[in-house]
């Protein structure tokens, strides 16, 4: 697959998000080694490390002539959901922008590793592209930055493991009573 080769000086993106970091990354699962190189090695906390992306059009993408790369040092880490694709190339046309590689303040999130669970990588960039979906609203609102073992409750990760060990807690505790009550009569 070919497309604009990105340059270092490319302009930042027109359509800034204002620190916000709502648009996720689409296939940042095939790039986990690329990812760990550019944000360092997974920490007990997760990551939340800023960097710079840059956004390359891919027209002659075979599975999607609006697909839109995303790399960091050179090295692609995903892509943009098609439906972001298609509100990019559509908010640079209005911007009156050319078809070129632009950069984007981009967060490498997640990539924790503890005694219990371990998370991948992440990436999320700072782009405004118009209206969202309420849907798409919501998940980034689940999805609070930085993301880390402890925020894992939104996606209910953690937030299940919790519930059953309050579950078995409580059948501990009314196991124990049933025994001290069959003890004392």
């Amino acid at each position: 697959m070919t497309g604009s080769k990105p340059s270092p000086d490319s302009p930042y993106d027109p359509l800034e998000g204002g620190g916000h970091y709502r648009i996720d990354v689409a296939g940042e699962s095939h790039h986990q080694a690329t990812l760990k190189a550019v944000a360092g090695p997974k920490h007990y906390e997760g990551k939340s490390y800023e960097c710079t992306a840059s956004l390359c059009l891919e027209d002659d993408n075979r599975f999607d002539s609006n697909a839109v790369r995303v790399e960091i040092l050179g090295q692609t880490v995903g892509y943009l959901h098609r439906d972001d694709a298609v509100k990019y190339r559509r908010a640079l046309s209005e911007c009156g922008k050319g078809r070129g590689t632009y950069a984007a303040k981009a967060l490498i999130v997640g990539g924790w590793k503890n005694r219990e669970t371990e998370g991948s990588y992440g990436v999320r960039l700072d782009l405004r592209l118009g209206r969202r979906s309420p849907r798409r609203a919501r998940a980034a609102t689940a999805n609070q930055l930085p993301y880390s073992p402890s925020h894992a409750d939104s996606s209910g990760q953690q937030g299940n493991r919790k519930v059953l060990l309050g579950l078995v807690m409580l059948i501990g505790l009314a196991w124990l009573a049933y025994l001290l009550r069959a003890c004392t009569v």
